[in-house]
């Protein structure tokens, strides 16, 4: 016979286990963007989730620079907490390939990926760098000119860069010395990595490290608390 009695402590405890299981993994709150950022492609600030996202992984991989699909940021990273389950929504899972390049190196792989696509929103997304880039009368592009980024906005109080303090001028380049070497980290789909020759020019795959464990790993292992602040990585002449 039901008596409709309720054990209290029985069900207290099991609302605790599911309040602990949704904090656990997927569901854990890893980071807080106070604004979000778009995934599309305009002329003047190029792809800005895309941005953000290779600069997270440059710093993860301690990297000078690093280089990504436009395809890598699957929709806006929207403003909020970020649970690690919302964070594999929005980033690619691809695998990471590194290099170290000179000067002149980098400058001619950025150039030869600029000059193989006819849509400006295939173009490739930098992070520490500026790159200048011309329509060609075909359709296609080419790069004018690559930069070293020297600094981006100012630092925040959380520890980060936040995208709201954006630095929006071209300032604060330099350029790259032929000569000097530079690592360079670089993340996209395996078919683009055929395409972009990356075993060719001199990258060799992480281990497993992806571009997503290393997004996520960067704010579970609190190296930063926001979304770094945009950097002014491209330009239409």
């Amino acid at each position: 016979m039901i008596d409709g009695s309720i054990d209290e402590a029985s069900a207290l405890s099991s609302t605790r286990d599911e309040l602990k299981k949704s904090q656990d993994g997927e569901g854990k709150v890893v980071a807080s963007f106070s604004e979000g950022v778009s995934n599309l492609f305009d002329t003047s600030r190029g792809n800005v989730a895309a941005n953000d996202i290779a600069q997270i992984l440059a710093e993860n991989q301690g990297s000078r620079f690093a280089i990504v699909s436009p395809l890598v940021a699957h929709c806006p990273l929207y403003s909020g907490e970020q649970t690690a389950s919302d964070l594999r929504y929005a980033v690619a899972d691809t695998p990471v390939w590194k290099a170290d390049m000179t000067g002149e190196e980098l400058e001619s792989f950025v150039s030869t990926l600029v000059s193989s696509l006819s849509s400006a929103y295939r173009l490739p997304v930098v992070a520490g760098m500026h790159m200048q880039v011309a329509p060609e009368k075909d359709g296609g592009y080419r790069l004018e000119s690559l930069s070293a980024i020297l600094s981006s906005g100012p630092i925040t109080q959380e520890g980060g860069q936040d995208t709201a303090a954006a630095n929006e001028g071209q300032g604060d380049l330099a350029s790259l010395d032929d000569d000097s070497r530079y690592s360079v980290v670089v993340s996209c789909y395996e078919w683009q990595a055929e395409e972009w020759d990356l075993e060719g020019k001199g990258f060799s795959r992480a281990g497993s490290t992806t571009l997503l464990g290393s997004v996520i790993a960067s704010f579970e292992k609190a190296q930063r608390h926001s979304l770094p602040a945009y950097q002014d990585y491209f330009a239409l002449s």
